[in-house]
């Protein structure tokens, strides 16, 4: 999250609830992205935790299995990917969050709910083999372009509107059409 003024003024007045992370010692920006990735999928799991706990404490048998999400941060780290059948995991547990969230707007009032449970799209890169060396050095139209052209097909899969083999077909042509077509090696 980038820290506007308003957010200054958040953190002064309920500064216990907030922890601010250096990224000095950070000398490159792809190492800076990885830390980002990293703290933003952490936020995601606690979340899931907390939609553990509430879904128990309701007596329902809903539970998201975290355990993968901590590889996927791992395989961000250390540049590498995840196997098909773990990406095909990984989407299976967000599919239950999709569940949760869905039940949850069916209570609220104003029909419109952001629960912020979206995992960050660099991690969804990484895990299918763009590195995020890669991601970082995208130009920045071809980096929002990535992100535009990958929402439609994450938000298909995530609500069951595709199955994960075309997910797997759409997202390898899109990744592959990035690569050949706009990644800058530095």
């Amino acid at each position: 999250m980038v820290i506007t003024g308003q957010h200054l003024e958040d953190i002064k007045i309920d500064w216990i609830n907030h922890i601010v992370l250096s990224s000095i010692h950070l000398q490159y920006t792809d190492d800076k992205l990885k830390f980002t990735t990293a703290v933003e999928t952490l936020n995601c799991i606690n979340r899931m935790v907390w939609i553990n706990k509430a879904c128990k404490d309701l007596g329902s048998t809903l539970h998201i299995n975290t355990s993968i999400f901590y590889k996927a941060i791992d395989c961000t780290f250390k540049g590498e990917h995840l196997s098909n059948l773990e990406v095909e995991l990984m989407f299976k547990e967000m599919a239950k969050v999709e569940i949760f969230q869905n039940s949850i707007l069916k209570i609220t009032d104003t029909g419109i709910c952001y629960l912020g449970y979206e995992l960050p799209f660099e991690i969804c890169f990484a895990v299918h083999g763009l590195t995020i060396k890669e991601q970082d050095n995208l130009d920045r139209e071809a980096s929002m372009n990535l992100h535009d052209d990958y929402s439609p097909i994450y938000v298909d899969l995530i609500s069951n509107s595709i199955d994960f083999k075309e997910y797997m077909v759409k997202v390898n042509e899109l990744l592959n059409r990035t690569k050949n077509t706009t990644l800058h090696v530095a």
